[in-house]
């Protein structure tokens, strides 16, 4: 009998320590309020190169396209570096999902795209260790929205905006302050100039100017149900001991 309380004790004091533990480990302020404020922030080039490009095929199962957007620079908002890092041979390159409605009304354009594709951002960070060539995000589109406006002829400015989902490379969540293997989600707005046809088929002349802001996503509330649903068990165990 002596044995088998002490078995109970034991078994007892360790599911306490591990639901303390998880608990601390998913304090609310940190998975909600504090994460919220926090963001890594990339900057799209001034200059982008003659190749960087982003279409539309005009087609109703046509992704909306972009290749070779420059990234020239990453900061941390409210983390633990707020340094700027330069980012070498950085660029961005997506495919979003089929096209789900395309409209104009008094010359304004929109394209809304269906969630899915995929988006990567490949570069180097020489003060980082990361090397050329590396991934420093990469994920799947949930929205994506095009509009654009009248410039002359068949030349329209264009906005993409766009959230996605994505993970991040872990030694630059680590040097800002953020665990490895958070989930990530993100957005972008990029402007460029394009060309564009009656169906609304358009490929871009000139990538204007744009950012991609990445804000780590809070812990589940199912999280916290665990640690209560673990504290339960911890009272049951020693009211069984008892």
């Amino acid at each position: 009998m002596k044995q088998k309380r002490r078995l109970h004790s034991y078994l007892g004091k360790l599911l306490l320590l591990l639901t303390f533990t998880s608990l601390l480990l998913l304090s609310p302020g940190q998975a909600s309020a504090d994460l919220a404020l926090k963001s890594i922030h990339f900057d799209l080039a001034i200059t982008q190169p003659g190749s960087a490009s982003i279409s539309y095929g005009g087609g109703s199962t046509d992704p909306l396209t972009g290749t070779g957007i420059s990234i020239d620079r990453v900061v941390g908002i409210n983390t633990t570096q707020g340094v700027l890092q330069a980012v070498s041979n950085g660029f961005m390159s997506f495919t979003t999902g089929n096209l789900l409605n395309f409209s104009t009304s008094g010359g304004v354009s929109t394209w809304t795209f269906d969630k899915g594709g995929s988006i990567t951002l490949t570069g180097g960070i020489s003060n980082l260790g990361i090397a050329n060539g590396s991934t420093l995000f990469t994920g799947t589109f949930t929205d994506i929205v095009v509009i654009s406006v009248p410039v002359y002829g068949s030349m329209k400015f264009h906005t993409a905006v766009a959230a996605f989902g994505d993970v991040k490379n872990s030694t630059l969540a680590t040097y800002y302050g953020f665990a490895d293997g958070l989930k990530w989600a993100g957005n972008f707005n990029i402007s460029y100039y394009a060309t564009q046809q009656a169906g609304g088929a358009l490929q871009s002349t000139q990538v204007l100017t744009g950012d991609i802001t990445n804000t780590p996503v809070p812990i589940p509330a199912a999280a916290w149900l665990l640690g209560s649903g673990l504290l339960g068990l911890v009272a049951l165990r020693r009211k069984r001991a008892n």
